[in-house]
């Protein structure tokens, strides 16, 4: 996990939430309205994004090692390598944060 100063606080408290495997502290880091995009498929509101990470990140067990910061600012992208019992291997997230809330999380190759 990653305590880069560079990274936003609501970023760094779903960085927490994965590596504490706490689904409801991952899901409160999110604006109401926000949103999760994985590959194109969008999961959006708290429900969603609790039911997506059930089946595809913290429900699997996740784990997110050697994070670094890609590109800086707002949005903000990390890379970093997934590992768990769903997909392994490298990874970029770009989260998009206002205020003290992550309003989306677009995750690429």
């Amino acid at each position: 996990m990653s305590t880069d100063a560079t990274l936003p606080p609501a970023v760094q408290r779903v960085l927490t939430a994965i590596d504490e495997q706490d689904n409801e502290a991952f899901v409160a880091a999110f604006a109401i309205d926000g949103y999760v995009d994985d590959w194109g498929r969008q999961f959006r509101g708290p429900e969603r994004i609790r039911s997506w990470s059930d089946n595809e990140l913290i429900g699997k067990r996740a784990t997110f090692s050697d994070v670094r910061v890609s590109t800086p600012g707002n949005p903000v992208t990390i890379t970093t390598q997934v590992g768990g019992d769903g997909y392994n291997g490298p990874s970029h997230f770009t989260f998009d944060v206002q205020g003290d809330l992550v309003t989306s999380m677009t995750i690429t190759a």
